[in-house]
């Protein structure tokens, strides 16, 4: 090889149906990687960087593990998060300067075991909307006198800075109102505690991270308002409260999950809808049954929901019978009528005739109806048509003959009809 060459690298490329010659100047120093340094300081876990460049990644794994976990930081100092490491458990960590237009090469790996929990113990966080409360327990009983401090602790460019929450330094109580945190990104909180038992106090620490984008609880919406109308269940779901927050209802698309099915003894089938409006509509429904429902916002581009909101619950109407029983009752009164009225009006006839015409027909207005009745008659309905003129019959005495005969009134003359005797008013003689 030519000395002109030397510190050239020659790559020979293969295209089709051509041939490629890649030279690359190799006679600069390649750029070595960072120099990483794992210590403990106070309950974290920090990894300290020596470098020229300010934008780097850390890659974290388990020992015996292929699983990554990585992060792109402006830091030469970077505080691996708690909830990452696993007390007694081993890591590698390693570090390279990040640059989008090539792969730089990493620092070596370096391992150590995670520190064990130290007092205090069990510190979390109650995150509701925007009201952030820590806590953590301590045994009074055995150290009545200890006071604690949270701190928030960031990964800055040139260190890593803890700042004193407000409110939260040297108190007595086992919890810290942590609500002036920032909603957006990531919070490494540690509770310290100073225990004033002995002349010197004894101070120990233990942390978490907290982001409130994430691990907020998200309160429900307020209610579900549920009304019936044709057979059919409307519902309407309440906004919640948080969504006067920006922080919160920012950057998500939410949407109203709904919940319902029937009420009963078995396990019920559970049916779902979700809408960008807060307004269902369910229809089909059994008559007589219990509708129960619940909803919940929820974020459709994340895993972000809310609580469940309560249960409410409603019944639908029995099947209306009450025109069947209209009709029903309206065809058994005109036949209960019909029946009253021919038992009634049988002995009404029989009885009219036998006291006004005992040995006649009735007349003719009563026999054959209103309708065949003269004017006369239907004006005097209960009257009785008054009979043909019949011939009247007098006794007449003769004054020659002493006969009585029987004259006809209708007749101008009386005749003679026989002999008669009668006797005298006085005497008792016969008169002839």
């Amino acid at each position: 090889m030519r000395d002109d060459m030397a510190g050239w690298l020659v790559t020979v490329l293969l295209l089709p149906g051509t041939w490629m010659v890649v030279m690359t100047d190799t006679s600069e120093e390649t750029e070595s990687p960072p120099d990483v340094r794992v210590r403990f300081s106070d309950g974290l876990v920090m990894v300290q960087i020596t470098s020229s460049e300010q934008m780097h990644k850390v890659v974290l794994r388990k020992n015996g593990s292929a699983e990554e976990v990585s992060e792109v930081m402006w830091s030469t100092n970077y505080i691996i998060p708690p909830l990452e490491l696993l007390p007694g458990e081993t890591y590698c960590v390693k570090v390279g300067v990040y640059d989008t237009m090539m792969v730089k090469p990493f620092s070596p790996e370096q391992c150590f075991t995670a520190p064990p929990k130290a007092p205090p113990y069990n510190v979390r966080m109650d995150a509701l909307d925007l009201m952030y409360l820590l806590r953590w327990d301590w045994d009074f009983e055995r150290s009545p006198d200890a006071t604690f401090s949270v701190d928030s602790c960031h990964n800055l460019h040139s260190k890593t800075q803890c700042t004193r929450i407000p409110g939260c330094e040297n108190i007595t109580t086992p919890q810290c109102d942590s609500s002036g945190l920032s909603f957006r990104g990531k919070h490494i909180l540690r509770v310290s505690v100073y225990d004033g038992r002995r002349e010197e106090k004894k101070k120990s620490s233990s942390a978490i991270q907290f982001s409130p984008f994430q691990d907020t609880i998200i309160s429900p919406p307020k209610d579900v308002k549920m009304r019936l109308e044709s057979n059919e269940l409307f519902v309407n779901v309440s906004a919640p409260e948080w969504f006067k927050y920006p922080d919160l209802y920012d950057g998500c698309v939410w949407v109203t999950h709904l919940e319902y099915w029937v009420n009963s003894t078995h396990d019920a089938e559970v049916m779902v809808q979700e809408e960008i409006q807060p307004f269902f509509r369910i229809e089909s429904l059994e008559d007589s049954t219990t509708y129960c429902a619940k909803a919940k916002m929820k974020c459709r581009d994340s895993n972000r929901s809310s609580l469940y909101g309560e249960e409410y619950c409603i019944t639908s109407d029995p099947r209306s019978y009450l025109v069947a029983w209209i009709i029903g009752f309206s065809f058994l009164a005109i036949v209960v009528i019909s029946v009253v009225l021919y038992i009634c009006l049988c002995p009404l006839k029989r009885y009219i005739k036998h006291i006004f015409f005992p040995s006649s027909k009735l007349p003719s207005s009563i026999e054959k109806g209103f309708r065949d009745s003269s004017l006369d008659c239907i004006q005097h309905s209960f009257l009785v048509r008054e009979e043909e003129p019949t011939d009247h019959c007098y006794i007449v005495y003769g004054e020659d003959s002493g006969q009585i005969s029987y004259n006809n009134a209708s007749q101008g003359n009386s005749q003679d009809s026989g002999n008669y005797s009668n006797e005298g008013p006085n005497t008792g003689e016969v008169v002839t």
